[in-house]
């Protein structure tokens, strides 16, 4: 049995709350969809507590240029980071340089993906684009999934950024990157949204499942100390 949480986006205090899922199931796996830093006001601290609780996330683009910025300044993701919004984020982590350094080695080091039997977790998605990658029996193949991802690291329709129409890869895909108000499962591409705006003033999703079906959604409120003054759509 595994949760997986929505993106975070430096909600720190909604996250902690958010782990009330483990009053009701235990200590069970957890995941999440990426994009730990931005947006909220607590980025350091919401990755902190992403490690000390063994938290598994993917990486998101927001974390992507976060890495970006601060080992490759001039390049496209840190470039792109500046216009969006990342002033507060910066500030924090430059006024902590040794967790700067900690969190850069974790973040760095998150995978594209998680392949679980059932169920395949990103950022973004694997789009109909990729529709070459599918295998005679309609499943993927895992492999060039892989090398495709990290070729297309940031391109638009890569896992990182992607936004167009999910592909049926004969796994139940979780993602996040494009906010929706209440989490929402597409029958016909089998994938679950669950970045439901928790920095936008919304809420964290949790998607609970035994490994085979989705057996909960638990909702977080978003906790007010999160929220940003700058509001975002």
């Amino acid at each position: 049995m595994f949760a997986v949480f929505g993106d975070i986006h430096g909600c720190f205090y909604t996250l902690k709350a958010a782990q009330r899922v483990k009053e009701i199931y235990g200590e069970i796996d957890f995941y999440a969809t990426g994009d730990l830093v931005d947006r909220g006001n607590y980025s350091p601290e919401a990755v902190e507590y992403v490690i000390e609780n063994g938290i598994r996330p993917v990486m998101g683009n927001h974390d992507r240029m976060f890495i970006s910025y601060f080992t490759e300044r001039e390049s496209i993701p840190a470039q792109l980071w500046i216009y969006n919004n990342s002033s507060k984020t910066i500030y924090d982590y430059e006024q902590n340089p040794v967790i700067l350094v900690r969190h850069l080695d974790f973040v760095s080091k998150l995978p594209l993906f998680y392949d679980l039997d059932d169920y395949f977790i990103s950022h973004a998605g694997f789009g109909r684009h990729w529709l070459n990658l599918l295998k005679y029996d309609k499943k993927v193949d895992l492999d060039m999934m892989a090398k495709v991802a990290t070729d297309n690291l940031d391109n638009e329709k890569g896992l990182l950024w992607n936004r167009t129409e999910l592909l049926d890869i004969g796994k139940i895909q979780v993602v996040g990157h494009t906010p929706v108000p209440n989490f929402k499962f597409y029958k016909k591409q089998k994938a679950y949204y669950i970045d439901t705006g928790a920095s936008n003033g919304n809420k964290l999703t949790a998607l609970v499942s035994d490994g085979v079906d989705a057996i909960d959604v638990i909702f977080e409120k978003t906790d007010n100390m999160d929220i940003s003054s700058t509001i975002f759509r």
